[in-house]
C-alpha cells in the first residue's frame, strides 16, 4: 500500500477554552482517494512510543517543549519536523525489529495502530481491521 503523507498546515482550536494546536495530516492513496486527520502533537508521541515497542530505527519526533508552542516560527519547525517523521517512519520500511522472534522486514504501514491514527479503516471499510 502506497501513501503519500504530508502535513502542510496546523490550526488551533479551543478546548476547554484553552487554544489547542491540531496538525492536519493529508493522506492521498490514489489520485480520486485522498483525506485529512488532524491530531495533537501528543497523539504523535503516542503513536511513536507504541512503534518503537516493535521497531527500533525510528527516526526521533521533534522535541517536546515544557509550554505550549504560541509563536508561528515555532509552531512551523514543530509541523515540519512531524512532517519528517511521518515521512521517514511511516512511508519506510523498517529492518530491525526490537523483538527477536521476527527478522523479517516490518512494513509499519500495515501497524494497526498507524491505520488508526491515519483512519485508514474509515476509508478503506471493505479490508478486515481487528483491533
Amino acid at each position: 500500500v502506497e501513501f503519500q503523507l504530508t502535513i502542510p498546515r496546523y490550526k488551533e482550536l479551543l478546548e476547554g477554552g484553552k487554544p489547542t494546536t491540531y496538525f492536519v495530516i493529508s493522506i492521498q492513496k490514489r489520485a480520486d482517494e485522498k483525506w485529512e486527520v488532524d491530531r495533537r502533537y501528543r497523539e504523535f508521541s503516542e503513536l511513536n512510543d507504541v512503534l518503537k515497542k516493535t521497531h527500533a530505527n525510528l527516526p526521533s519526533l521533534p522535541g517536546k517543549t515544557l509550554f505550549s508552542l504560541k509563536d508561528h516560527s515555532d509552531l512551523e519547525a514543530r509541523r515540519s519536523g512531524l512532517e519528517k517523521y511521518l515521512k521517514v517512519s511511516i512511508s519506510s520500511t523498517i529492518d530491525s525489529p526490537v523483538s527477536l522472534d521476527d527478522y523479517h522486514k516490518q512494513d509499519i504501514i500495515n501497524n494497526e495502530a498507524v491505520k488508526r491514527f491515519l483512519h485508514v479503516h474509515f476509508f478503506f471499510p471493505e479490508e478486515k481491521y481487528i483491533y
